[in-house]
């Protein structure tokens, strides 16, 4: 049974220890809501639309969509013939792309509806999917990390290898990270800078300030 919650949050000041000198730092009052449903399997994946959609990727069962906060889901599987679902991307179309656990790209360019096959012949587990701010897709499998700049037509390579488990974007930046370490790129791919020696990450985000967080070993 899946079970997925949306939350609202709100921001609160503690008060200051005056003998410790402690800094008034903010508290967070988080309430959660169980949503209704979608029902079967595991989510691998979120993702949300411009449409107002939300989207879900589950191990096993596929791809379910609502549009109303999830109050109510409706199975989105047509043409997906591996319904066992890596992790999901959509653009600023609204267009929306699933890639399978191991084999398989997908395509849908109305809402869920319908869905196309991109794989092209496309073998391996898809690690992440990533769309940059002019719309260029991004994929990892487990051998290469490719782009596409005409919605998932055609893919080039980056010049690093596959593997890779987090991608995003800063500015002018991109950014990755995966089993080896972190690499950013300033000219659109076509050079790769190691930022760290932090193996394993399974996790990175960015401040407002620029600073990243990463999560993983040295």
């Amino acid at each position: 049974m899946i079970l997925l919650f949306f939350f609202c949050c709100k921001e609160k000041s503690s008060p200051v220890d005056s003998e410790n000198g402690d800094n008034d730092f903010p508290q967070i009052t988080v309430n959660w809501q169980l949503t209704n449903g979608p029902a079967g399997g595991n989510i691998k994946a979120i993702s949300f639309g411009s449409s107002g959609y939300i989207y879900v990727g589950t191990d096993g069962n596929g791809v379910f969509r609502s549009s109303d906060n999830g109050n109510k889901w409706y199975e989105s599987i047509n043409e997906i013939w591996n319904p066992f679902i890596r992790c999901l991307g959509v653009n600023d179309q609204g267009h929306v792309f699933a890639a399978t656990g191991n084999e398989g790209l997908f395509r849908s360019t109305d809402n869920g509806a319908s869905w196309q096959d991109i794989s092209l012949g496309r073998g391996g587990s898809l690690h992440i999917i990533a769309i940059s701010p002019d719309g260029e897709i991004y994929i990892s499998d487990d051998d290469n990390l490719e782009r596409s700049s005409d919605n998932g037509e055609n893919w080039l390579s980056t010049g690093l290898p596959g593997g890779y488990d987090i991608l995003f974007f800063d500015s002018d930046k991109m950014l990755i990270a995966g089993w080896d370490s972190i690499y950013f790129s300033e000219d659109n791919c076509q050079t790769w800078i190691p930022v760290a020696p932090i193996y394993n990450v399974r996790s990175m985000v960015i401040d407002a300030s620029g600073n990243i967080f990463a999560a993983g070993q040295i």
